[in-house]
């Protein structure tokens, strides 16, 4: 049954890559789908039980459902190392899951990214949400150590501390080896800062359909996560 309907959705992926991966928006979730359908498999299934409920118990539900798959090998040109997460407008979220990837922390993360397109619209999540703040709420169900600390990080390695604005649209905040674990530290300090003890719906609320990220109390959590790094 899994391998047929598999099947069906690579058919649909095909024709969907053909009549609409034409835009720029809707192309690398065809792709995906088109990827998972003929190549991966589905991922160990006590990993997903354990993503899900960090998932389930940070945002007090699980609405979201979307496609997860894990691969060992790249299909049809996607060749994913970690993970990565793909939208498209009324389908579910597209998750590709890597070898480098297939542990609880980065699972959950990904999930927690198809959970908050599902909450705030994909609209919302493309253009109101700061990428610094999509990221950062799903880092605080992604546990990996390298991001623990912003006061870990030695500064004399040629990395700088952005200001939040600066991190705010994929192309700046997505840069790769040790700026890259610092754009993430960051935006994982300051969310947890905010959100202290409250859940997830205390902070979607935020972002609600064409609604801003306010200033306050963003811009003061930003301050002292960077102070923790300038002065460590």
């Amino acid at each position: 049954m899994e391998r047929t309907k598999m099947r069906q959705w690579g058919a649909i992926a095909l024709v969907g890559l053909v009549v609409l991966g034409g835009t720029a928006k809707t192309a690398p979730f065809w792709h995906a789908l088109a990827s998972v359908a003929v190549s991966s498999e589905a991922c160990d299934p006590v990993l997903m039980v354990e993503a899900e409920a960090r998932v389930t118990d940070f945002f007090k539900g699980y609405r979201s459902k979307p496609l997860v798959r894990c691969t060992q090998k790249s299909a049809l040109g996607l060749n994913v190392e970690t993970a990565s997460a793909r939208f498209a407008p009324l389908l579910p979220t597209v998750i590709v899951i890597g070898p480098k990837g297939q542990n609880v922390d980065v699972i959950a993360h990904e999930i927690a990214h198809a959970e908050i397109r599902t909450r705030v619209g994909l609209l919302a999540r493309d253009f109101r949400l700061p990428t610094w703040f999509d990221e950062g709420l799903a880092m605080q169900l992604d546990h990996r150590e390298p991001f623990a600390s912003m006061a870990d990080f030695d500064l004399t390695q040629g990395v700088t501390v952005p200001r939040l604005a600066e991190i705010g649209t994929p192309k700046r905040f997505f840069v790769p080896g040790y700026q890259g674990t610092v754009h993430y530290t960051l935006a994982r300090c300051v969310v947890g800062d905010v959100l202290g003890t409250k859940k997830a719906d205390a902070a979607l609320r935020y972002v609600g359909l064409w609604k801003s990220i306010p200033d306050e109390p963003f811009a003061e959590a930003e301050a002292r996560c960077r102070a923790m790094a300038l002065e460590g």
